[in-house]
């Protein structure tokens, strides 16, 4: 959904699971897509201390309760728009789209920082501003795209 916060004067997207199942409108499931983009945004600190290029940064999400007639409504996962071109670079399964070589050395570099226990992947955004990450770990705390290590 498309926001706009009148103290900061910013534009937001608001994201909620499709699905209406209610493990995907969890708060513990969108609660690991916010960790996700830290942890994301942490390794990407660490990744640009080592890469010359243009810097590497995910957008921060928040969490945020719809409130409809004073009453709670749906929890959703809000982050700053992005605006541009958006581009999948790879998804957490297989893909690796053209020209995506340094969102590879990223999600490798993760796995290796991580000592074998973490990959980003799912690289996407505009240019070097990105969001929706997954994260591939053994524990069972960044969402539903979790695959494993």
């Amino acid at each position: 959904y498309a926001m706009f916060d009148d103290t900061t004067e910013s534009q937001l997207v608001a994201k909620l699971y499709a699905s209406k199942k209610g493990k995907y409108r969890s708060v513990e499931v969108l609660r690991g897509d916010v960790w996700t983009q830290a942890f994301a945004q942490y390794f990407a600190t660490q990744f640009n201390k080592r890469y010359d290029g243009k810097p590497l940064q995910f957008v921060q999400a928040q969490l945020m309760t719809q409130v409809k007639d004073g009453k709670p409504g749906a929890m959703m996962c809000v982050e700053p728009f992005i605006p541009g071109e958006y581009k999948k670079q790879t998804n957490n399964h297989n893909y690796v789209g053209n020209n995506s070589e340094i969102a590879q050395a990223f999600s490798h570099f993760t796995h290796d920082y991580s000592g074998g226990q973490m990959m980003v992947t799912d690289i996407q955004g505009v240019c070097n501003t990105l969001t929706d990450p997954q994260i591939h770990c053994k524990h069972n705390v960044f969402g539903c795209g979790n695959l494993g290590t």
